[in-house]
């Protein structure tokens, strides 16, 4: 939605087409360059739900900007609050609150930062770590030291397990052992591939 708003202060002759064609085009660029530099997948949602954001952008925009033509201030200003006090409201309803949900695929460079650690400790014993969701992806082979996890798109990624792997399940801390084909688990991962937390879930993921 930035990059349809503004864009156009930018390029002033941008159309919805234009703006169409260049949010595909970067989206198709940025999910390529995951798969050549191995970073990530490539997953046409993305490039979609992009292309979506960007034109509701540009909408925004030429909204706003005839808004301004037409000296329409007092408009702007009631939309603006309307628009952060409703986004404000929707974020306190679903947040969640209490025990936090861990559920990323892609964590820091470095291994899990103090957030994920604190999550973790937050599992009570017989709680489904991944809160009934079934985790992001579920074991399709479980190697030596690797899993290999099929995401919901349907494609497989093999994620690497060291030593310092944190697993756990409903019951607390896990080991490889307890990793089997067809579990659905939640894991974070590095830049390198390897795992730094993988959460068991109590139902495999459909």
């Amino acid at each position: 939605m930035p990059v349809g708003l503004l864009v156009p202060f930018v390029y002033q002759n941008l159309t919805w087409k234009k703006a169409l064609a260049f949010a595909v085009a970067t989206g198709f660029a940025i999910e390529g360059m995951q798969v050549l530099f191995r970073v990530g997948i490539f997953d046409i949602d993305d490039v979609m739900l992009n292309a979506i954001g960007v034109i509701i952008g540009y909408w925004v925009f030429v909204i706003l900007e005839n808004w301004v033509r037409s000296g329409k201030y007092k408009t702007i200003i009631i939309t603006a609050i309307l628009v952060i006090a409703t986004g404000g409201a929707v974020l306190y309803v679903i947040y969640p609150k209490g025990q936090q949900r861990v559920n990323y695929l892609r964590g820091p460079e470095k291994g899990p930062s103090d957030r994920f650690d604190n999550e973790e400790r937050k599992i009570s014993p017989g709680v489904d770590p991944c809160n009934g969701t079934g985790g992001t992806g579920q074991i399709v082979n479980v190697g030596n030291n690797t899993i290999t996890i099929k995401g919901g798109n349907g494609i497989s990624q093999i994620i690497k397990l060291t030593d310092q792997t944190t697993i756990r399940n409903s019951m607390g801390t896990a080991s490889i052992s307890d990793l089997k084909t067809g579990d659905g688990v939640t894991v974070v991962i590095d830049g390198s591939e390897t795992a730094t937390l993988v959460l068991i879930c109590n139902a495999a993921k459909k």
